[in-house]
C-alpha cells in the first residue's frame, strides 16, 4: 500500500495481503528451490539468432534461409551461456522461446535450464527470450509503451 494512502479507512478496507507467488505454480518433478539469497541475472543481444527452419507466417529473409554461419553461432552460443552461468539469461533478437529450450536440451544440459518464457511477436522473428533456472511468473510485455521527453512536443 502507497504510504500517503495508509490513513486511508477505504485503503485499510480495500488491503489485501499480497497472494504467495509459489501458490500456483507448478514444478518439474524433484525441483528444489536453490540455496542462497541472490541470483544472477544476464541479458544478452544475440543479433538475429534464429533456428534453420522457415516460419510460413513470417516474411523475413534472415529468417526465411538463416545464414550458415548459424551452426558456428549456436557452439559460441553454448560456450558463453556456460561461461555466464546465469540463473535467468534474458535474450534479446532471438527467435523463440521453443528454440531456447531446444539448444539447452541439446547443448547445455547440465547447465539446469527448465523454464523458458518469451514475448514473442506474431509477425517478426527478433523477440525477446527468457532462460531460468528458477520459476518465472508472468511475463508481460511492454512493447507499445512509451514514455515523453519533457520538453519535446513530437
Amino acid at each position: 500500500m502507497l504510504p500517503a494512502c495508509a490513513g486511508s479507512t477505504e485503503a485499510q478496507r480495500d488491503a489485501r495481503p499480497a497472494p504467495d507467488p509459489t501458490a500456483a505454480t507448478v514444478l518439474p518433478e524433484g525441483f528444489t528451490y536453490p540455496e542462497g539469497d541472490s541470483l544472477r541475472v544476464a541479458t544478452w543481444n544475440a543479433e538475429h539468432f534464429v533456428d534453420r527452419h522457415d516460419n510460413p507466417y513470417i516474411d523475413a529473409e534472415r529468417e526465411d534461409d538463416p545464414p550458415d554461419s548459424m551452426r558456428a553461432r549456436r557452439r559460441r552460443f553454448a560456450r558463453a551461456v556456460r561461461r555466464l552461468d546465469a540463473d535467468v539469461l534474458v535474450l534479446q533478437e532471438f527467435e523463440s522461446a521453443a528454440y531456447a529450450e531446444r539448444l539447452a536440451e541439446e547443448r547445455f544440459p547440465e547447465m539446469g535450464y527448465e523454464f523458458f518464457a518469451a514475448t514473442e511477436s506474431r509477425d517478426w522473428y527478433m523477440n525477446v527470450v527468457l532462460m531460468s533456472r528458477v520459476p518465472l511468473g508472468v511475463v508481460e510485455r511492454y512493447a507499445g509503451v512509451t514514455t515523453p521527453i519533457v520538453g519535446q512536443t513530437n
